[in-house]
């Protein structure tokens, strides 16, 4: 139903009338409350009957409380990558770079491939990529593929699907990060190079 998918996943005109109910029922409610107070337990009657209201008004409270968190956890996990976001086919895959290698994210890698949770066991995935294949990364769910272990995890797979996220891996991702090392690499190289030729010219 509409009403349903309007709860789980509010777009921007649902929730500015939202917010804006919430605040018309804080003001008048809140003021009814005051004044049954004030004047004792006879009018407390009346915010017997608004309990309802009061009921829906909690539930806005709480539901938007946990939409911010879950939204606030979420941008905490996605931060621990860096901004390291690269598109499969429409879904995003996040990669970490470092000086050990490519870690890539396997739930990313998982949900491209709509793997289902058994094949999404670790002890399931290390038969295929190695033990050192898929490995757990302080601050990430759900553990990452080492290059070496994606590349051996998705070599046993059939389907055309992990064959296009493969060859997307090598042109997208293992390439252009292997060719930056290599470009980074070559300055040095040459100094090297040239460190030993005026070596030699200054010998005896």
């Amino acid at each position: 139903m509409w009403f349903g998918r309007a709860f789980s996943d509010p777009d921007t005109r649902l929730l500015r009338w939202g917010w804006l109910a919430f605040a018309t029922w804080t003001l008048i409610g809140g003021a009814q409350l005051i004044r049954a107070l004030r004047a004792g337990e006879e009018a407390m009657v009346g915010v017997a009957l608004a309990a309802p209201a009061w009921a829906l008004w909690l539930l806005w409270l709480l539901w938007r409380g946990v939409a911010a968190l879950r939204e606030d956890a979420r941008r905490r996990a996605y931060g621990r990558w860096q901004g390291s976001y690269f598109e499969f086919e429409g879904r995003q895959v996040r990669v970490a770079f470092d000086d050990d290698g490519i870690f890539v994210a396997a739930a990313d890698v998982f949900d491209a491939l709509a793997i289902d949770a058994r094949g999404r066991a670790p002890e399931r995935v290390r038969l295929l990529a190695g033990r050192e294949g898929l490995i757990e990364r302080a601050g990430i769910d759900g553990g990452v593929f080492t290059e070496r272990g994606l590349r051996a995890w998705m070599e046993r797979r059939r389907d055309a699907r992990a064959l296009r996220l493969l060859r997307w891996f090598e042109d997208t991702v293992a390439g252009p990060r292997r060719r930056s090392r290599e470009r980074a690499a070559a300055p040095l190289d040459t100094a090297a190079t040239s460190g030993r030729q005026n070596d030699r010219q200054a010998g005896p």
